[in-house]
């Protein structure tokens, strides 16, 4: 028996899959950017970036909600903030989650690795990386 969750589901991955390539890759890019930059966001941000799909809308949706499963379950390097109405005409009776990133510890930063300079850090799957390699990657990200 097909659920609900389960219609869901197959739905954001058909919209995933027929987004248009240049779009979808654009639409992260600029949703990865406005993560690392510390401040908060919305989906409606990165479609200032990247602009609205060419095709149909929700693609938004579809790439929000992926982009979401990965930073705030898989990652959990994110979280909501908070629920706020759509600014934009087309959409202005829909509520959009805020994002931000995590607080990163004294001793973690948000990519998994040790904070301390000049130090190979451990990384996912047991490589290493210089703690000044990542706010290398931090500032090309902004």
């Amino acid at each position: 028996m097909t659920t609900g969750d389960d219609l869901k589901a197959e739905g954001i991955a058909r919209a995933q899959k027929h987004a248009h390539a240049v779009w979808k890759a654009n639409y992260v890019a600029a949703l990865n950017r406005l993560l690392y930059s510390g401040k908060s966001f919305t989906s409606e941000d990165a479609i200032a970036i990247a602009g609205m799909p060419p095709g149909h809308p929700s693609a938004v949706g579809a790439m929000i909600s992926g982009f979401c499963k990965r930073h705030l379950g898989d990652r959990g390097d994110m979280e909501i903030m908070r629920r706020v109405k759509s600014k934009r005409l087309k959409s202005h009776s829909a509520w959009i989650d805020v994002y931000r990133l995590k607080a990163a510890t004294d001793s973690q930063s948000v990519f998994g690795f040790a904070t301390r300079s000049r130090e190979a850090v451990p990384c996912e799957e047991g490589s290493t990386a210089l703690a000044s390699q990542v706010a290398l990657a931090k500032t090309t990200l902004r």
